[in-house]
This record gives C-alpha cells, sequence and structure tokens, in this order.
C-alpha cells in the first residue's frame, strides 16, 4: 500500500479507484492512508514522537514496563481500528477535501461507511469464521504488525536530526537479503524513502549504497526487523519488543552534535 500511495498504478483515476474499492473486503480505506501517509511525510514533529513514549517505559521497572509497552500497543492497535469506522473523527487534512477535493473527500466518507457494512455482511454469512478468523486477523494481527512496522521504522530515531530520523539497513549476507526481500526493502531503506520520497521505490537501493557513507557519519540508526521476525519468528518478536521496551530515547542514544543541513522534513504521525 505503500508504493501505491506514491505511484498509482494506473493512469486512469477510475482504474485507481475500483483498486482502491477492494481495500474494502480487508476493512482498510486506501484513500484516507494515502493522506495519512503524506501527512507523515510532511512535516517532523518532535513532540509528537512515540520514543518519547518508549522512553518512559525504560523507566519501569521490571513487568511494570511490560505492562506498560503491552497496555500501549492495544491502545493504539484499538485506536487504528475505530480511526477507520464512520463515528471516528475526521483530521483537518481530511476534512478540508470536502472543499478542494470532495470527489476523493466522500470516497473516504463511503468508504468508512461500507467497511462495517461489509463486516455485516460477513456475519450474516459466515458468523464464525468471521469472529474466530477474519476479524482477529484484521483488526488485531494485522494492524499490531503495522503498528511495529511504524515504530520501528522510527525507533530509533532523533526527529531532529535528518540523518537519524529514521531507521536503515544494509544487508550484507545471504540471509539479511532474503530478510529485506521478503520485506520488499520498505523497513532496510526507510530512512532513504523519508530523505528522498519521490524515487520509485525501484531505484531507491541504489541511492541508499550512495548514502551509506553519509549514514555511518551521522551513526544513521539500524532497522530493528529486518530479522527473522519478518518470516513469523516468535522469539525474534519478543527481541524486537525487548529492544522496544528498552529503547532510551535520542538523548540516551546519540551525544548532542551539531545539525546538518537537511532536505524538507518529514512527520511521524500514524500511516498505513
Amino acid at each position: 500500500m505503500s508504493y501505491f500511495n506514491h505511484w498509482p498504478p494506473f493512469s486512469r483515476g477510475w482504474a485507481n479507484a475500483a483498486v482502491r474499492a477492494l481495500g474494502i473486503l480487508v476493512l482498510t480505506s486506501p484513500l484516507e492512508v494515502r493522506y495519512h501517509h503524506w501527512e507523515h511525510h510532511r512535516y517532523n514533529d518532535p513532540d509528537d514522537d512515540p520514543q518519547l513514549t518508549l522512553a518512559r517505559f525504560q523507566k519501569a521497572p521490571g513487568l511494570r514496563g511490560w505492562l506498560a509497552l503491552g497496555r500501549y500497543l492495544a491502545v493504539e492497535v484499538a485506536r487504528s481500528a475505530w480511526g477507520y469506522l464512520p463515528l471516528s473523527p475526521l483530521p483537518p487534512y481530511i476534512q478540508v477535501l470536502r472543499r478542494t477535493r470532495p470527489a476523493e473527500y466522500w470516497e473516504i466518507v463511503a468508504t468508512r461507511w461500507a467497511v462495517p457494512a461489509w463486516i455485516a455482511v460477513l456475519l450474516a454469512l459466515r458468523w464464525r469464521e468471521t469472529l474466530s478468523l477474519f476479524l482477529p486477523a484484521t483488526l488485531v494481527v494485522a494492524l499490531l504488525a503495522s503498528l511495529l512496522m511504524n515504530l520501528t521504522d522510527h525507533a530509533p530515531s532523533d526527529l531532529r536530526h535528518p540523518f537519524r530520523q529514521a531507521t536503515w539497513f544494509e544487508p550484507r549476507t545471504r540471509l539479511g537479503r532474503l530478510f529485506s526481500w521478503v520485506n520488499h526493502f520498505t523497513a532496510a531503506t526507510h530512512l532513504t524513502h523519508h530523505l528522498f520520497p519521490q524515487v520509485h521505490w525501484i531505484h531507491v537501493r541504489r541511492l541508499q549504497r550512495r548514502l551509506r557513507p553519509l549514514y555511518l557519519r551521522y551513526e544513521a540508526p539500524s532497522s530493528l526487523i529486518v530479522n527473522s521476525m519478518l518470516l513469523g519468528n516468535p522469539i525474534a518478536l519478543l527481541r524486537v519488543l525487548r529492544a522496544l521496551r528498552s529503547e532510551p530515547g535520542p538523548a540516551g542514544r546519540w551525544q548532542p552534535t551539531a545539525l546538518v543541513s537537511s532536505p524538507p522534513a518529514t512527520s511521524l504521525r500514524a500511516t498505513s
């Protein structure tokens, strides 16, 4: 979906709208996600940094820290699920579409109503499978995976530094390349994508290789999830959660340094 947000597959609007309509089947609104995603790219907001929350977990001793992390993940998953339903408020950058791009605004509104309608249809047809399999997979597992992806794309990070605003990973082994390939190199190139969001994904890896000396010089943070977690390894997932649980935040990870001049900044607000 991230690729679709940046590079629609078709030149005709009706064809892209038809593809977006398929998102209803998996309880999502691709056009709304697109605007969330571009708001995420638009600017950095250090006061809206999840790492500030993660740093608080580190201060909680033992089990309390793990419980705090679990509550945070549960609340964020519930907030994401609620955010695509018709009774949840639309953010200002989508409300303005009613005046500037009314067709897209009403598509988002219609999709928000179509999602619960589709759930009702599924419950009427196969309620057991819907409750036990489909809804947990789409509203819990998928949203949790997306949340962990978004967190580890920007944790560890320092939103005040252009080369630390997101994570990256340059695979040097066959196994590393396999894990990156499974993820379409999305996590491995996230910092590069934020610095150059208009560069097509098929070119971003080559661009990143040229930027590698700068990333190493400024201690750009490495991705936590380019590992067997992407293949469903629960032990690797626990290692990622432990890393998030102990993440000290920018002040605890880097010494204060002078900022380099940066390209147009990006935002950390919720995306896909």
